[in-house]
């Protein structure tokens, strides 16, 4: 064979191996960009429900916006793709809440998003696994500050919340239970011993309103009260300036849920916060 016609020939060679590369290439890219375009069209159903769960529990703009990020890299991965788009929103907000430590609790968003906790536990683990999340774990303290936002407390009110929360912490008072539990009865004993002032009218917050905001049961509360009771003492800021009112008893305290009062011989401290 002529050389140049044997050239010829190794270039149409060259030429269909290209072709059909190039072929091979356009058809992957047309491909993954049809992939692409499912996660997206899913992520914006999904950012639909964290604007849902955003409105229902009151957190704030920069946490929904956390939480759509979390969640866009999340489904980036592959791993979520049979996932259900609620529990991804539940999962991405619980997430973006703890980075931000404004903590919402695995049970109010499973309320807020009617679903099981277990169920959005599972897609949590699977996005902090995922992308290699350090979530920190919630304190009282971040807890409290909900709770007295959504109460609307003076900041008298809080700062003695976390004089007590101060407390049982170096002291090891309520080691063991659940943050929210420990916030509510700090917070419980603080609007015990400071009066609220409502227009003419004094008042002290009823422990059925903590337990509603920090979804903790009246019981749970109540009980960490009586652990901290006999260091009663020791709990309040130093520098409060007290007046004696009221006497609250301990033994009574379980047939006093309505109006929250009873003794063993202490005075309650109350001063008034206008």
């Amino acid at each position: 064979m002529p050389h140049h016609i044997h050239c010829l020939s190794q270039l149409n060679v060259y030429d269909n191996l290209i072709c059909c590369y190039c072929m091979k290439v356009e058809a992957n890219w047309m491909r993954s960009g049809s992939q692409l375009l499912g996660p997206s069209d899913a992520a914006k159903k999904v950012f639909s429900e964290i604007n849902k769960l955003a409105m229902i529990l009151q957190v704030a703009d920069v946490v929904a916006a956390t939480a759509k990020k979390r969640c866009k890299e999340a489904m980036e991965t592959g791993e979520l793709t049979k996932k259900n788009k609620i529990l991804i929103a539940a999962a991405c907000v619980f997430i973006a809440s703890r980075e931000h430590k404004a903590p919402q609790s695995f049970k109010d968003i499973a309320a807020a998003a009617g679903r099981k906790q277990t169920k959005i536990g599972v897609v949590y683990k699977i996005i902090r696994d995922t992308l290699k999340l350090q979530i920190v774990s919630a304190t009282p303290e971040s807890f409290l500050e909900q709770f007295c936002s959504k109460l609307h407390l003076p900041h008298q009110v809080n700062e003695i919340a976390k004089h007590i929360l101060s407390v049982t912490d170096k002291l090891t008072i309520l080691e063991g239970k659940r943050p929210q539990t420990t916030a509510a009865a700090a917070l419980y004993y603080a609007t015990q011993a400071v009066k609220i002032k409502l227009g003419d009218k004094e008042h002290n917050v009823p422990l059925t309103d903590i337990s509603r905001v920090s979804a903790m049961s009246e019981s749970a509360i109540k009980e960490s009260y009586k652990t901290l009771f006999p260091f009663r003492e020791y709990l309040f800021p130093s520098g409060m300036k007290f007046t004696n009112k009221s006497l609250l008893q301990l033994d009574e305290f379980g047939k006093s849920a309505k109006n929250d009062s009873a003794s063993t011989g202490w005075r309650q401290v109350c001063v008034c916060v206008c």
